[in-house]
């Protein structure tokens, strides 16, 4: 299966495959966006066995069958710092699609276009490696930075809805959103 390429750049940016000498600083971005968990319960504190565990399984390149994880790390070309980084599952959940499943900015770096510039990037990497028709992701609705993110980078189509049927302090639901490549 085509996936991304290990080490790849955008005009501000370089992305590579995460390595385990990053896990402390992708820890870091993580929990620095630890304040909207209870809009997503994702963002809950991840210990550093975690991200151990996704670099080791994403250097792997196996996930199953037909499908491949992909974890990479997002740098500042002027100063080589880690401002974020992005899970991808290929073919997830259908073999022509492509499943974000993570994606971080830090946000001292946020509402400067690093998110936009990377998935442009992303979305112009899986165009030009074929294959594959479609991104899909899910965003928690209490998540309204999320949502306006998503929405404004071309994810406007709703596959699915899941989560709670009534709106509370403690529910929580979530859109499947896609893009067509």
């Amino acid at each position: 299966m085509k996936v991304l390429p290990p080490y790849w750049e955008t005009e501000r940016l370089f992305i590579q495959d995460s390595s385990l000498a990053e896990a402390d600083s992708l820890q870091e971005v993580f929990h620095a966006c630890g304040g909207i968990e209870s809009w997503d319960p994702t963002f809950r504190p991840e210990l550093e066995e975690g991200f151990i565990n996704l670099i080791a399984r994403s250097q792997s390149g196996e996930l199953g069958i037909q499908t491949v994880f992909k974890m990479q790390t997002l740098y500042l070309k002027e100063n080589r710092e880690i401002i974020g980084y992005f899970h991808l599952h290929h073919g997830l959940p259908k073999p022509k699609t492509v499943f974000i499943s993570m994606f971080i900015i830090s946000p001292t770096y946020q509402r400067q276009s690093y998110g936009q510039e990377t998935v442009r990037g992303i979305i112009t990497q899986l165009q030009n490696l074929g294959g594959f028709e479609k991104v899909w992701l899910n965003v928690h609705l209490k998540n309204w930075p999320a949502l306006r993110f998503w929405i404004r980078a071309g994810f406007t189509s709703i596959v699915e809805f899941r989560g709670d049927p009534v709106n509370g302090d403690d529910s929580h639901a979530l859109l499947i959103l896609e893009k067509a490549l």
